[in-house]
């Protein structure tokens, strides 16, 4: 036989083997689903680990954080993403719960609004929650003539949910927005005003949005919005992230004590992590030195019985490349990686519940 013949013979053989080989290759999926803060870091790591693992698949939805408790809870998805908690009030299920990232939930204003620092009494009066009567008095910060100004106003609520914020020198009008879906990031602005995680998300009071963009897009287009989301989604270019920060009677000072970028407001990444790692939302008086007060970590969560009681390898690898090699892309993101404590307990979770010798699905 001609050898010209034979390689083509070869070539075909090869081929043949190759399509084999491609069709009868075993995709494992992971679904994921919750919240819309932890989205889009979960769908940059989806990309990015398909990359170097063609064979796993990872389809990623938002719906927010009690979406994402209820259907890993049901064993509708594998992981559930939820940026609080799982609390006492969710459906119970044997979990597993993981920190992927550290997040900060800013306060936010429209960029033409003067306001630049509010206390925690202030918030309290903004979103009426816990239940207020008002009359309130407190401290806010405001630009006079482009100067940081402390300035003690009256707050009043008014028709349509209005905040209306009045003294000598100020008179300002707010509309508060808020989340019309059960979400982590009203989850975490509603414990740090309410001192508890047992606080309730639906008692915020303002005008309804849908997700961390709805948040966004309102707060960019009204010019007295104010509002809350997640660092992600910030946009310096169009808004102001208000100072957290209480009166020691004589002047506004950060709460805690945090440090936070002078012009635009945000917070330090450590500070953030601070404030995450130490729960300071829930403590009296924050008593997190350096921690930014409305920090959270960003979760996902397993349900061992329905993965049969053992994470499957395919999970457990993808979980712990997130906490090792993907923390490169969290900030490219706009959150904050976590430090080498956080990391530690995530690895040991993996592996003390990993079915790590078994198959890959």
């Amino acid at each position: 036989m001609p050898k010209a013949k034979l390689i083509t013979i070869a070539l075909a053989l090869i081929l043949v083997l190759a399509l084999h080989v491609i069709s009868t290759r075993r995709v494992s999926t992971i679904l994921v689903s919750g919240s819309t803060s932890v989205e889009p870091l979960m769908c940059v790591w989806a990309y990015a680990y398909s990359r170097i693992k063609p064979d796993v698949r990872i389809d990623v939805y938002g719906g927010g954080s009690g979406k994402g408790i209820l259907q890993v809870g049901s064993g509708v998805v594998e992981l559930g993403a939820h940026s609080r908690p799982i609390l006492d009030e969710d459906p119970p299920f044997n979990n597993v719960t993981i920190a992927l990232a550290n997040d900060a939930v800013l306060i936010v204003v429209n960029k033409k609004m003067p306001l630049i620092g509010v206390t925690r009494k202030a918030l309290q009066a903004i979103f009426n929650y816990p239940p207020q009567e008002y009359p309130v008095e407190t401290w806010i910060r405001v630009l006079l003539d482009d100067k940081p100004v402390d300035v003690k106003v009256t707050i009043e609520r008014g028709h349509e949910g209005l905040i209306f914020m009045r003294s000598d020198l100020v008179n300002l009008t707010l509309r508060p927005y808020i989340r019309s879906e059960a979400s982590g990031t009203a989850e975490t602005l509603a414990a740090f005003l309410y001192g508890s995680w047992k606080a309730k998300w639906s008692g915020l009071q303002g005008m309804g949005v849908s997700g961390n963009e709805g948040m966004r897009r309102a707060v960019e287009e009204d010019d007295i919005a104010i509002g809350f989301l997640a660092k992600a989604i910030f946009n310096p270019a169009r808004m102001r992230a208000l100072l957290i920060m209480v009166w020691n009677g004589t002047m506004l000072i950060p709460y805690n004590g945090y440090d936070y970028d002078s012009t635009t407001g945000v917070p330090t990444d450590e500070s953030i992590a601070k404030g995450a790692q130490g729960m300071a939302l829930i403590k009296e008086h924050g008593r997190v030195p350096g921690g930014y007060p409305i920090a959270r970590e960003l979760y996902v969560s397993l349900n061992l019985d329905a993965l049969e009681g053992r994470i499957p390898k395919y999970i457990a690898d993808f979980l712990t490349w997130c906490l090792t090699e993907g923390q490169e892309f969290v900030e490219l993101v706009g959150y904050v990686r976590l430090n080498e404590e956080q990391v530690s307990k995530g690895l040991e979770l993996v592996e003390a519940h990993c079915s790590c010798g078994g198959e890959d699905m």
